[in-house]
């Protein structure tokens, strides 16, 4: 909604939330069944806090970019596994940015060994190429919300006040869970990475992705690089048309 109609109309929307969330259920019974008109408790809607509920979207952008980058990829019958990864990690660090949830999302999803990658892209290969552009759409979504999940924890460790717990009884966004808030110790540590990965990927493999990882992160941009994106402010916006043009002209 934030993203459609602006933090205003959202704001208002969760403050009614609220009011409706905190009320007798009684009450709501009796409303429903017609027993009464008016709920007695609903008066004044709460202040909502000017927080701005439309900045994860973003980050969603950013992982839609990304996405639709894993699934040009993953349509491309003439690369392997690790192929497919090296790509995606190789165009993160040349023409776009390293978004740690999402490039998380892309080693499990094209792991080789029976990894945690069942709808992720739902309808990539349908012949309906919108209904293959929606499934990417929500695996963008996906990222984003393990993204702010890996954000909250990582600032719960130095307020250590706050707990947060990730509970579904989807075992794929258990394991990107996981991934994204660091498996073993420390998520930077090339030697724990490499193990996290193993479960999906070949000892020999696994420590190849977690080097190039490494190695991409460590690297410092240029001016140069900086400079061919300064005459181009809507560059996200060019990606993103250059993406879904990509996914509506696949034929299988």
């Amino acid at each position: 909604m934030a993203f459609n109609e602006g933090n205003s109309a959202t704001r208002d929307e969760l403050a009614w939330f609220r009011v409706a969330d905190n009320g007798s259920p009684h009450e709501w019974v009796k409303a429903g069944l017609g027993a009464v008109e008016r709920l007695p408790t609903v008066r004044n809607r709460p202040d909502i806090d000017e927080i701005d509920l439309a900045k994860p979207v973003g980050r969603w952008r950013r992982n839609y970019i990304v996405a639709m980058k894993m699934a040009e990829l993953e349509l491309d019958s003439t690369l392997g596994s690790y192929e497919k990864v090296s790509a995606l990690l190789g165009w993160m660090r040349d023409d776009f940015i390293l978004a740690g949830p999402a490039v998380l999302l892309a080693f499990l999803y094209f792991a080789p060994n029976s990894p945690p990658r069942r709808r992720l892209l739902k309808g990539l290969r349908s012949e309906d190429r919108q209904v293959a552009l929606a499934g990417v759409k929500n695996a963008a979504w996906d990222i984003t919300y393990l993204s702010d999940f890996a954000r909250r924890i990582n600032e719960a460790r130095e307020d250590r006040k706050k707990r947060y717990i990730f509970a579904t009884a989807d075992k794929r966004l258990r394991d990107l869970a996981r991934f994204a808030v660091g498996e073993h110790e420390d998520f930077d540590a090339n030697e724990g990475l490499a193990k996290s990965f193993e479960r999906w990927w070949n000892p020999e493999d696994a420590q190849k992705i977690a080097d190039l990882w490494v190695h991409c992160r460590a690297r410092i941009r240029s001016q140069e690089w900086w400079d061919q994106y300064k005459d181009r402010p809507d560059y996200v916006g060019e990606l993103i048309a250059r993406g879904e043009a990509v996914m509506l002209s696949w034929q299988a």
